[in-house]
Parts: C-alpha cells; sequence; structure tokens
C-alpha cells in the first residue's frame, strides 16, 4: 500500500495571525492536527493550544458569513468572495467559543451551508442552535450537490 500525502496544510491563526495549529489532509482522506514547537518544528498533537475557528483574523469586520462543514469548502468560498469559516473538529462538534469568537470579531448573521448527509444536517442544527443562544441570526441553507 502507497505511503499517505499531504495534500492540503490548513493553518489556523489566532486573532493578530500567528499560527496556532495545523490540520492537515492525507490522501487517502485522513486528517492530523499539528502544533508548532520552534521554527519549521511541528508535534502532533495540540496540548495547551488555544483552539480557533478557522480564518478567525479574516473574519474581522465581516458582519455576514458563511459557516462550512470543512476547510476546503472555505478555501473554495473565499476563493469566490464569500467570508467564510470552520470548526477544526468537523461536523458533529459544534463548541460555544467559535460563536464567541465569531462576536469578538463583528459577525452577526451567519448562514450555515451543511453537507446534505445525517450528520450535516444534525451538525448545521447544532451550529443554528449554539449562535441563536449567543445572540446570532444564523440560518442554515441547504444547497443540492453539497
Amino acid at each position: 500500500m502507497p505511503s499517505a500525502a499531504i495534500i492540503a496544510e490548513y493553518s489556523y491563526r489566532d486573532f493578530d495571525g500567528t499560527i496556532l495549529y495545523q490540520k492537515l489532509r492525507y490522501a487517502p482522506k485522513h486528517f492530523i492536527q499539528r502544533r508548532p514547537t520552534g521554527p519549521d518544528t511541528w508535534t502532533a498533537d495540540l496540548e495547551g493550544v488555544q483552539r480557533v475557528i478557522y480564518r478567525l483574523p479574516e473574519l474581522k469586520d465581516r458582519h455576514a458569513i458563511v459557516w462550512c462543514e470543512g476547510e476546503k469548502d472555505v478555501d473554495a468560498a473565499w476563493a469566490l468572495g464569500i467570508p467564510a469559516t470552520c470548526g477544526h473538529e468537523g461536523a458533529g462538534v459544534w463548541r460555544s467559543y467559535f460563536g464567541e469568537q465569531l462576536i469578538a470579531q463583528g459577525v452577526r448573521r451567519v448562514a450555515i451551508l451543511p453537507d446534505n448527509d445525517v450528520p450535516g444536517r444534525a451538525h448545521a442544527t447544532a451550529i443554528a442552535e449554539g449562535l441563536h443562544h449567543l445572540g446570532l441570526e444564523a440560518r442554515i441553507v441547504a444547497l443540492p450537490n453539497l
């Protein structure tokens, strides 16, 4: 069996743009998260690292954004000029600090784009409930073929 190859690196940055950690996507498809331990050195854990939403600093003063299920979709949205983000743990995990980080950046409205499967729809519902609880406007937008 051939060894896995890194096909994407997704950097998670703090409010000031400093890299806190990365999520690596491999082929065949699987993910590993790592944190910097020095110049050009990494360790494959997130021990002691603050967790943030993807592309956090770029959300500053964006009042309306899109929430996607993964980094690949977030990057595709930004390529179209649509501000977007996601959590670092994938479908099924909602953390209240995600919403708190959005509020800190000035976000007020979120359109949630779920994958069209049971886990994707359940995840979108959890996000919407979490955002509503924090006073943000959130709508689930089901698009075909996601």
